[in-house]
């Protein structure tokens, strides 16, 4: 990690032999460690804290057995310890926000099934709820802007819209479209995706994502089932591609966060191990029954 004039501050190292993880911080020209953690516990350096005075970290600082949610972390560089900068008592802290234009940890993205954003800086917060608040109902990702914060590239997607890249001008009040990924589908109707969770058979709730066909009713409908990959991955709230052109072909999607999954915590993790074509599998097939069981889909169509 190196400071606003390009010079190393922090390092992290990993000894695979002994597990050993090792966060050093540069000062007076030296290598001291700030951090070590053993037993297969290890972080990821992201940046630098806005006063400059730690190294921000994502990950577990235990094994990940004992159930520890992944947090972000301030490690300081004085070697006076660390903190908890950004956590969620049920989701995993999965990434950060960077400031579009100078690249500053500004926030953390929160996993579940709608995500949200923990934000660090208060400015950067309110310049995102400005913008946001032009395109209700749609999720706003500022990706560029300019020195001043008055001319801002801007993201805006649902997972039932297409995403469009608006060039949001603040101080004449005006938002002109400048880049479009899926032309095609600027005035098409699409699915509608609601997070939802259903009960595996040993009464576990299973999170996943359910996108109905556009105008199709809601009685004995084909299915397509997606389930992501990994398997230690998840879906997110946000548009995709592949499930709206099921949709659009008159399909339900079923995308399971089956017990494996990440973003929802350790122990839901956890649940996937030694559970290939076991407790895995049978989360998936269960959201298919219980599909089937409301009447929204036919068994002979899946």
């Amino acid at each position: 990690v190196v400071d606003a004039a390009g010079q190393p501050v922090a390092r992290d190292e990993w000894d695979h032999e002994q597990e050993i993880y090792t966060v050093l911080g540069r000062r007076d020209g030296v290598w001291t460690p700030l951090l070590q953690l053993r037993g297969g516990a290890r972080l990821g350096l992201v940046g630098l804290s806005a006063d400059g005075k730690s190294v921000l970290a994502l990950g577990r600082t235990t094994d990940s057995t004992d159930g520890e949610s992944r947090k972000l972390w301030a490690i300081a560089l004085d070697g006076s310890g660390r903190s908890v900068v950004a956590e969620d008592p049920k989701y995993d802290v999965e990434g950060v926000l960077r400031d579009a234009y100078d690249g500053r940890v500004v926030g953390a993205a929160v996993g579940g099934p709608d995500g949200r954003i923990a934000w660090l800086d208060p400015q950067a917060q309110a310049l995102h709820t400005r913008i946001a608040g032009a395109f209700p109902g749609r999720t706003v990702e500022i990706r560029g802007r300019s020195r001043d914060a008055q001319r801002i590239l801007a993201h805006v997607s649902s997972p039932s819209h297409a995403p469009v890249y608006y060039l949001v001008d603040l101080a004449k009040r005006t938002a002109d479209i400048v880049g479009e990924p899926y032309p095609g589908l600027a005035d098409a109707a699409l699915g509608r995706m609601e997070p939802w969770s259903y009960p595996a058979r040993d009464g576990t709730p299973i999170p996943a994502y359910l996108t109905r066909p556009p105008g199709a009713g809601d009685k004995n409908l084909p299915l397509v089932v997606l389930p992501h990959g990994g398997p230690e991955a998840n879906d997110s709230f946000e548009f995709d591609w592949l499930v709206q052109f099921f949709a659009t072909r008159g399909y339900v999607v079923l995308q399971p966060q089956f017990r494996g999954s990440t973003g929802y915590g350790e122990a839901h993790r956890l649940a996937g191990y030694r559970q290939w074509g076991g407790l895995m599998q049978d989360d998936v097939t269960d959201g298919v029954k219980a599909l089937i069981a409301r009447g929204l889909v036919d068994p002979r169509r899946v």
